[in-house]
């Protein structure tokens, strides 16, 4: 088993990811491909006012918002996050 500890300091700008956001945000790789071929894990961590573009995800996507606000939508309906 794997131990990952969640640390904001470790995050870094994503280059695999360039054009995917807009504004500054930093990502975290919890669990990648070298650990698990069923499922990838990442702390993602947004500057105010930064975003993802639209896009789709070819698999399921779990997203928990721990701390901030943000909107989460699909074709058909938002949903505003809220963590205090």
């Amino acid at each position: 088993m794997k131990l990952t500890r969640i640390d904001r300091s470790q995050a870094r700008p994503d280059t695999s990811r360039k054009g995917y956001f807009d504004g500054e945000v930093k990502t975290l790789q919890l669990v990648g491909p070298n650990d698990s071929n069923e499922v990838e894990l990442l702390a993602v961590y947004f500057s105010a006012g930064a975003r993802t573009k639209p896009h789709t995800h070819e698999q399921d996507q779990v997203l928990q918002i721990i701390e901030g606000q943000g909107i989460v939508a699909n074709r058909n309906r938002e949903t505003a996050g809220l963590s205090r």
